[in-house]
């Protein structure tokens, strides 16, 4: 019989950032805040609201309506840029949730190759990540998302990784 051996190719990545998905969060409307109801750092769920802004009525200057502006997704609060009383514009962006749950996690990497070990890499390719926030020896299990283009100066490819098997919750 004829026997197939895997060769396993070992490239280190010179950097690395554990990342989540970020959705921002903007206003619909012009107005003035009445209330934001997040602090940084904060996880908030789908459907929490986030900010209250009052509309004034071009026609009517006793008139106007509260919008609210509510998590279209779960995850942690970054970057709240509104506070009490302050005007904000129609698209602006108030603050960024970012999806902080095993499957909105990824790793964005740069990886140390040759130009023959970079050709190697391509989407899809499971992977194998080590990292210093894991217990000594632990790896998980992954997959190439997204290869980008190879920098012949630095000798280096950036990829993205998405984790294959569920992140063990830490003690």
């Amino acid at each position: 019989g004829v026997e197939h051996t895997t060769v396993a190719r070992r490239i280190d990545a010179l950097e690395a950032s554990l990342m989540g998905e970020t959705m921002m969060v903007g206003t619909p409307v012009s107005g003035i805040v009445r209330s934001v109801n997040v602090v940084e750092g904060q996880h908030v769920e789908k459907g929490q609201p986030l900010f209250m802004v009052f509309q004034q009525s071009p026609l009517d200057p006793d008139g106007g309506k509260m919008a609210a502006i509510v998590a279209q997704r779960g995850g942690t609060v970054y970057g709240v840029n509104a506070t009490v009383d302050s005007f904000v514009q129609a698209s602006q962006v108030l603050a960024r949730i970012v999806d902080t749950s095993p499957a909105g996690l990824y790793v964005q990497a740069s990886l140390s190759a040759s130009p023959e070990a970079a050709r190697t890499v391509t989407a899809s390719q499971p992977a194998t990540v080590r990292a210093s926030f894991l217990k000594d020896g632990e790896t998980l299990s992954a997959a190439v998302t997204s290869v980008g283009l190879y920098d012949a100066t630095k000798r280096t490819i950036d990829v993205r990784l998405r984790f294959t098997e569920p992140l063990s919750q830490p003690d």
